[in-house]
């Protein structure tokens, strides 16, 4: 199961800096992979670790392998690119100026 930082109600995909599987860095939506469904509990202890907190409105959010790498093409490896995700399958990008 992957999820995703998404703040309930701004809509943001929380993203950030990153290592790939071949330790290069890229610009993307930050993600988890786990076998399971993660607790509440758990979750606020991922949050937390990130920076974020539950009382600012965000929530793991599951998401398929697809929605994941539609979401990074979008950010396109860019730190000024906010991507926003309506919970309906539609996302989009903001670039910051």
């Amino acid at each position: 199961m992957l999820y995703v930082c998404w703040n309930s109600e701004t809509n943001e995909i929380f993203s950030c800096l990153q290592l790939n599987k071949y330790e290069l860095e890229y610009y993307g939506a930050w993600h988890t992979e786990v076998e399971r469904e993660i607790h509440p509990e758990e979750a606020a202890g991922m949050l937390a670790g990130l920076g974020l907190e539950e009382k600012e409105n965000w929530r793991l959010l599951n998401v398929d392998e697809h929605a994941l790498k539609l979401f990074n093409v979008k950010i396109n490896n860019n730190p000024q690119a906010r991507l926003y995700f309506d919970g309906k399958g539609r996302s989009w990008v903001v670039k910051e100026q």
